[in-house]
């Protein structure tokens, strides 16, 4: 029965992100992570199913697809911020406090990757529209994984 619920919260997922051309609304994607993690499956999945409109932009349109990435980042920040504000109002200063040196390290630590990934490209090829597509892919995934662990870590919080 929870792998059906699991397929079906899949599948509503994907068609609203072919709908929208924009990662999800919250609420879909904190669905997707609470299904992930009841079927002890990656959250990160989730991410990855939130950014196929800018993949599938990737190959016909660069620059579109950049900036998509670059909305999905702003978007996923966005999120962060606002989950913030819950875990403040639900858990209160101290565990908000937790909780903004968590996401604050889990994004930098991100981000480094991203910084090494650029790196290790630009000592092969000179700066191009690739490169920044990839830098900006990176960031928007390394915006939404941090998100995607603050929704989980924060769950708790959620009334029954």
């Amino acid at each position: 029965m929870r792998s059906i619920a699991l397929a079906l919260v899949v599948v509503a997922f994907a068609g609203g992100l072919a709908a929208q051309g924009r990662i999800p609304a919250a609420e879909e994607v904190n669905s997707c992570i609470a299904a992930q993690s009841a079927a002890q499956a990656p959250a990160a999945d989730c991410v990855a199913r939130a950014h196929e409109p800018c993949l599938d932009l990737a190959a016909r349109a660069p620059m579109a697809a950049l900036q998509c990435f670059l909305t999905a980042k702003a978007d996923w920040s966005n999120r962060i911020a606002a989950r913030m504000e819950f875990v403040a109002g639900a858990g209160g200063e101290d565990i908000a406090a937790i909780a903004g040196i968590e996401v604050k390290y889990d994004l930098l630590q991100n981000l480094l990757q991203c910084d090494r990934m650029e790196s290790l490209t630009l000592l092969r090829e000179d700066p191009s529209e690739a490169t920044a597509l990839q830098r900006a892919r990176c960031e928007a995934v390394a915006a939404g994984l941090a998100y995607a662990k603050l929704v989980l870590q924060s769950r708790s919080l959620e009334a029954p």
